[in-house]
């Protein structure tokens, strides 16, 4: 299901974006943007929408809304869930 995300899952967010993310560290030399976004600020400010099933995550959104337009700023999967078209069902929900 995807929902958007409860103030106290922005610590549970960030560990699936750096666990998403740090495959990548050393192919990129550098810490992708997403690794160091302030997800308490992103669902206070009801950007961070999240995929669970059975009280886990399994991927996050982060969605800016601009007049006119959304930004989708971040798609991450929980590596674990990785390959199984979770991104496209998020990318699909924008």
């Amino acid at each position: 299901m995807i929902r958007p995300a409860a103030a106290d899952e922005a610590p549970a967010i960030a560990a699936l974006v750096e666990a998403a993310y740090t495959p990548w560290v050393p192919i990129a030399g550098r810490r992708p943007a997403p690794m160091d976004d302030d997800f308490a600020a992103r669902v206070a400010s009801q950007q961070a929408w999240v995929l669970a099933e059975n009280g886990r995550l399994l991927g996050v959104l982060i969605l800016e809304g601009h007049q006119g337009h959304l930004l989708l700023v971040n798609i991450a999967i929980a590596p674990a869930s990785a390959r199984g078209g979770l991104g496209q069902m998020l990318l699909a929900f924008t």
